[in-house]
């Protein structure tokens, strides 16, 4: 009965903790890993707490999931992008909230949904500092073929820019249209 009791519940206690670190309660988050919650569960999109937690602008959580062994570099399927990082994630979140050049306001969708914060540029620099410090490659190419150094210089953020080029983002790597971050730059 037990191989079958703890599989099950820390399988549940995996689906508490996404959703904890979603909403950036990093507590909750703490307690899941404490009674033995693996930090690189995966949900059927392959999604994380790392990922959801890049994807809320919660450093505190992505920094303890990253302490306890949660890996930058899983892929995911999350918010309508395939094969999505935790750094890719964050950088689109600000991309989201800039798309086309204006400022969207998502703070009512957030409230609505149980965050404690509306997401913001610095939290975004945060945790991919944070993220490059444990290891998360900025080469990978995630929705479209988009790179995260792609995501943030097609949106004009120059301090997150240097610190992908920083961690070794290449700048001619190219997207699914043949489009690298030179280009880009090239075209603001």
């Amino acid at each position: 009965i037990m191989k079958y009791i703890i599989p099950g519940a820390l399988k549940r206690n995996g689906f508490n903790m996404l959703q904890n670190a979603e909403y950036g309660y990093t507590d909750k988050v703490r307690h899941k890993l404490d009674r033995g919650v693996d930090p690189n569960f995966q949900d059927g999109q392959g999604v994380t707490a790392l990922m959801r937690a890049a994807r809320g602008g919660f450093f505190d959580t992505v920094e303890l999931l990253l302490e306890r062994g949660a890996y930058p570099n899983i892929r995911g399927d999350i918010g309508g992008g395939a094969g999505m990082t935790a750094l890719i994630i964050g950088i689109r979140n600000i991309w989201d909230l800039h798309h086309d050049g204006h400022p969207v306001d998502r703070w009512r969708e957030y409230k609505r949904a149980g965050y404690k914060k509306p997401y913001d540029e610095t939290a975004s620099y945060n945790i991919a500092k944070s993220l490059l410090n444990h290891g998360a490659d900025p080469n990978i190419q995630g929705e479209l073929e988009y790179t995260a150094l792609i995501l943030a210089v097609d949106q004009g953020l120059l301090e997150i820019v240097e610190l992908l080029l920083e961690g070794g983002a290449d700048p001619n790597i190219q997207n699914r249209d043949g489009k690298t971050a030179l280009i880009f730059a090239a075209q603001k």
